[in-house]
């Protein structure tokens, strides 16, 4: 997935735009042959049931491809098809779209440019049959005015866009912040505050409009109003910008100790918003203790306004409406697969369009460049991820969750040696890189480099303390427990199980109600047979906070049936296994109590399914000896 940053200022999902994907498609006669072969080629000299052989089989390829997203494939077919069959709009529209989303943008000009005439000449634009949805069939226009814009045309610009005339809410409300950043630029940001201020049009979502509001204002003298619109911005949607920008404006205008408070909240509240923070203190020469040189220049060139005029403004526009669109389809993913539908994939070619056009107007927008890469990641083409997210550039606020994204997806295509190097540079260079070192020491684990898994997980204990637990926070050493909790963890696989006990209970002491820690000490123990009614104790208290975790109901499962309480542990990994019917641990533990109370049968059935749910070799070596070992019992049985 793409990363979610929880933040108080994080994005909120914007369900009320009702996003609409690409539509149903007609049978293949209707799409591929429906015009007429005599019609488009009257003088062709070429079989004609060859030339519908070859031109279905492009079609499935297309298809195939736009289904698997293999964008440039699917772009490629679209085009080849396009240019067979010059008279479908439908296929022409298609080729567009797949041009654009595959990021090719010579190509998708032209198809704008076509489109957009022929749409003129036709003085109709409702949508025909099994073409693209309306929302996508707005993009030509919209390309239109970014090429011109990115030319400096602003006058073109605006005949383009008033020209578009959009069908949907999200349509409506990119031309509406669009149009007012043009004024802001043609006229005066005054009268471009007062027109995003008054949309022309019921038909608009609001919800970004406080912060291009504040962007506008921010150059203007400084007075009462602009901080007004700021705190109004921090109210509404995209947030985490909205309190950027408005650091920004204070530290540029001369407020630095209001300006140094946000930025140590930026630091504390984590995420993405912590670079941001640290940022900001460099710059004010509040640096954190042991900030290396290169980051502290860094923070020079970091957080320049997210816009101020036309150019930027726009590509800011069509970013926030493509991260919005992206949460949703993420957010619907994840509830289908809350809900059993594991097969679910969620349609990101529209985010994925509107980030293209981002960065035609903005080349070096990082932001964008972690949206693709974040689309390409949760379509699993790792490679085309690894380079878009090595695009954003270590100046942004987004660098360091852009390499830990490129090494997961370097390690997904394969490539654990690279995917350590990376992070290991990034580590190097950025001693408070804190999330960078988990997934590096994550990597080290699983190249099996104990030591160093261990070695950086001690710096990140020591960055943690420094950057985070200081005098006036003293709650914030509770952000340590998951430092100890993961090196526990990687010591406990690697059978260093005191100094791993050690970190375990330097965990719980840290954070006593996390369920993570509780679940995985009581675990432990049970596992050893050691500290029995303090383990029982652990795990229920972990299922209380956390009662419909598959791993938590298996541990007190298993923690029954190491205390020979077998109805009980039946009891609890029944449950487990309804909530992850494909875990091969749970269901090889639900196989071993069956078989402790003479169900055989039942514990046999059980340990075949755990075969297919593709166990380590250990667990697998463990199940098929007991399988072998039943067999004799069964046969044994079948005697009486």
């Amino acid at each position: 997935m793409a990363r979610q940053v929880v933040s108080r200022w994080g994005w909120t999902v914007l369900t009320v735009l009702g996003l609409v994907f690409l539509s149903g498609c007609a049978s293949l006669t209707e799409r591929v042959t429906g015009q007429g072969w005599q019609t488009l080629w009257p003088n062709a000299k070429i079989d004609r049931s060859y030339r519908d052989k070859t031109l279905t089989g492009e079609y499935l390829k297309a298809r195939y491809a736009a289904h698997a997203q293999a964008l440039t494939q699917a772009a490629h077919s679209y085009e080849k098809l396009s240019q067979a069959l010059p008279q479908n709009r439908v296929l022409r529209e298609k080729a567009f779209f797949y041009a654009l989303a595959s990021g090719d943008i010579r190509q998708t000009k032209n198809y704008a440019a076509d489109l957009r005439q022929a749409k003129m000449e036709r003085k109709d634009d409702r949508a025909e049959p099994d073409g693209l949805s309306a929302l996508n069939r707005e993009l030509p226009d919209f390309v239109a005015f970014a090429e011109y814009l990115d030319r400096g045309d602003l006058m073109a610009a605006q005949q383009a866009l008033a020209e578009a005339k959009p069908q949907t809410m999200l349509g409506n409300s990119i031309k509406h912040l669009l149009n007012a950043w043009l004024i802001n630029d043609l006229q005066t940001p005054s009268e471009a505050v007062q027109a995003v201020r008054t949309p022309q049009s019921k038909d608009i979502f609001g919800g970004f409009v406080p912060l291009h509001q504040a962007l506008m204002m921010a150059d203007q003298a400084p007075d009462e109003r602009t901080q007004a619109a700021f705190e109004n911005a921090l109210q509404g949607y995209a947030q985490d910008m909205a309190v950027r920008a408005f650091a920004l404006w204070l530290e540029k205008n001369g407020q630095i100790d209001q300006a140094a408070i946000i930025y140590r909240a930026m630091i504390d509240e984590g995420g993405m918003m912590r670079r941001a923070g640290r940022f900001g203190l460099a710059r004010l020469g509040q640096a954190i203790e042991g900030e290396t040189t290169s980051f502290i220049k860094l923070a020079q060139r970091a957080d320049m306004p997210l816009a101020n005029d036309a150019r930027s403004g726009s590509a800011l526009v069509f970013h926030n409406f493509a991260w919005s669109a992206y949460e949703q389809a993420m957010a619907e993913q994840q509830a289908a697969s809350r809900a059993g539908f594991d097969g679910f994939r969620a349609f990101l070619n529209t985010p994925l369009a509107y980030g293209r056009i981002a960065l035609m107007l903005e080349p070096q927008f990082d932001e964008a460049h972690y949206l693709v890469g974040s689309v390409y990641m949760s379509n699993e083409n790792y490679v085309r991820a690894a380079e878009a997210f090595s695009r954003v550039r270590p100046q942004s606020v987004y660098y360091e969750y852009a390499m830990i994204d490129r090494a997961r997806a370097l390690e997904k295509s394969g490539d654990l040696k690279r995917a350590i190097q990376s992070l290991e540079k990034m580590v190097a260079q950025d001693r408070y890189a804190l999330d960078a070192m988990l997934r590096l020491a994550s990597l080290y684990d699983e190249a099996d480099e104990l030591p160093a898994a261990e070695q950086i997980l001690t710096k990140g204990i020591e960055a943690t303390t420094i950057l985070l637990v200081r005098d006036d926070t003293p709650e914030n050493e509770s952000a340590l427990w998951r430092w100890y909790f993961t090196r526990g963890a990687i010591r406990a696989e690697h059978d260093m199980w005191e100094q791993a006990e050690a970190d375990f209970l330097e965990a719980n002491r840290l954070a006593p109600q996390q369920p993570l820690v509780l679940n995985y000490l009581g675990y432990s123990w049970v596992e050893r047979g050691k500290n029995l009614d303090q383990a029982f104790a652990m795990i229920e208290q972990a299922l209380a906070l956390q009662p419909n975790s598959s791993a938590i109901t298996d541990s007190l499962g298993w923690a029954y049936y190491q205390r020979q309480d077998f109805e009980m542990a039946i009891l609890y990994l029944e449950k487990a296994v309804r909530l992850e019917p494909s875990d091969p641990v749970i269901t090889d533990h639900l196989g071993d109590a069956y078989s402790a109370l003479g169900r055989y049968r039942e514990a046999r059935y059980e340990w075949r399914r755990a075969l297919h749910f593709d166990p380590d070799e250990e667990l697998q070596k463990s199940i098929k000896a007991k399988l072998e070992s039943m067999a004799g019992v069964m046969a044994e049985e079948m005697k009486y």
